[in-house]
């Protein structure tokens, strides 16, 4: 067979190949004869396995199918190692696994399966829909975003990307644009997100819409930070939530909106190494949180006391200042935190400051598996936070 494990479904790596193979628009007969020219007696219904989850290529057919997929072999790598068999040593609870589903019917019916993201960045098919049923899809990405489903909005995404950039709606747009970044930011398409951001801050200037456009500076501090530019990336945010001010702040989604810039400009001076104006921008954020009395929504995002607690915890973190962060991690109780992928964060930032301290691999360990079984995509689709598992002695 030319399969190479059997007996567990691959259900990742099986959609990849399905959608790759659509996206080329190449069918299966085209595969298999490209595939026949390196073993002639290659037969249909092992691909067809392949697309089906039922066994995955071996290491001997890995990289021919990632030649015939024309991708990295590392992207069909990472694919084939989720899910796993569960074992004792293995960080997969059966009850918390990501959920992984089908192409959406939508997109089998206007022609967008199969499209990814990059595709539906760069070469967009110019299909649109209703805003209404563009906002209920967006709302239903959102959800897998905040539940840390990552696969699921990978899965979900392109086809609203080629869908909204071709709407009339400019605030959908834009929205659309900030959750593509917080996506790609969080699976490192680093260069990708960068392009999304200034996409959500060209969408939200034509929307006219003044918190759109403060929340697609939040994008640009986000992404400039993951470059290595934070001091450019606070400097562009206070002076956003200053600009914001200047227009004064009227409604519960102003202050959270101005408040949320300083929370991420107060991060982000954190990670220049900046602690005075870290801790400046962080005390603006906490005295709007105060007003408060718990987290509300506002776009894509949360703002309150607990969500500045979480960012205190992130920007001790990145001072290295161990004991600032242990203060911080036990002042927040994660249960005050909204949404699973907020809960992650808590309990990854916990494992980082964990992971300063000598000899506390066990301590760091717990704190990653606290962070998969609250969202395990913010686990297994981050590679940062996977190394640090492996770091800490966990099978990934």
């Amino acid at each position: 067979m030319a399969g190479g494990k059997s007996g567990d479904t691959h259900s990742d790596l099986a959609a990849l190949i399905l959608a790759r193979r659509c996206e080329l628009r190449k069918s299966q007969r085209d595969v298999v004869d490209e595939l026949r020219t390196i073993r002639p007696t290659f037969d249909r219904s092992e691909w067809r396995n392949w697309e089906k989850g039922k066994v995955v290529p071996g290491r001997f057919w890995l990289p021919h199918v990632a030649a015939v997929l024309e991708l990295e072999i590392g992207v069909l790598r990472a694919a084939k190692s989720l899910p796993r068999q569960r074992s004792a040593g293995r960080i997969e609870p059966a009850e918390t696994v990501e959920e992984n589903p089908v192409l959406d019917r939508r997109d089998l019916l206007l022609g967008t399966a199969g499209l990814s993201v990059e595709a539906a960045m760069f070469r967009p098919t110019g299909i649109t829909e209703a805003p209404e049923k563009l906002r209920t899809q967006l709302a239903k990405a959102q959800n897998d975003f905040r539940l840390g489903k990552h696969a699921a909005l990978g899965k979900r995404l392109p086809g609203l990307m080629d869908r909204a950039v071709s709407g009339s709606d400019k605030r959908l747009t834009t929205d659309m644009w900030t959750l593509a970044t917080e996506y790609l930011i969080k699976t490192e398409q680093d260069d990708l997100a960068l392009l999304a951001s200034d996409r959500a801050a060209t969408a939200a200037a034509e929307s006219g819409d003044r918190l759109a456009q403060a929340e697609a500076e939040y994008c640009r501090c986000m992404t400039l930070r993951h470059s290595g530019r934070s001091r450019t990336a606070y400097t562009i945010t206070a002076d956003a939530a200053s600009k914001l001010a200047d227009g004064g702040l009227r409604t519960s989604d102003d202050f959270a909106t101005y408040g949320h810039l300083f929370l991420t400009a107060g991060y982000s001076a954190a990670s220049a190494g900046d602690a005075g104006r870290a801790e400046d921008y962080m005390r603006e954020a906490e005295s709007i949180a105060a007003r408060f009395p718990s987290d509300v929504a506002h776009g894509m995002w949360f703002f309150g006391p607990a969500q500045a607690g979480l960012y205190r915890l992130s920007m001790e973190n990145a001072l290295g200042n161990v004991g600032g962060g242990v203060n911080a991690a036990r002042a927040l109780d994660p249960v005050r935190l909204p949404t699973p992928e907020r809960r992650a964060r808590y309990w990854i930032d916990v494992a980082r400051l964990y992971g300063q301290w000598t000899g506390h691999h066990v301590d760091v360990a717990a704190a990653v598996r606290r962070a998969y079984v609250e969202a395990p995509g913010e686990v297994t689709s981050r590679p940062k936070v996977l190394e640090l598992a492996r770091d800490a002695g966990l099978s990934t």
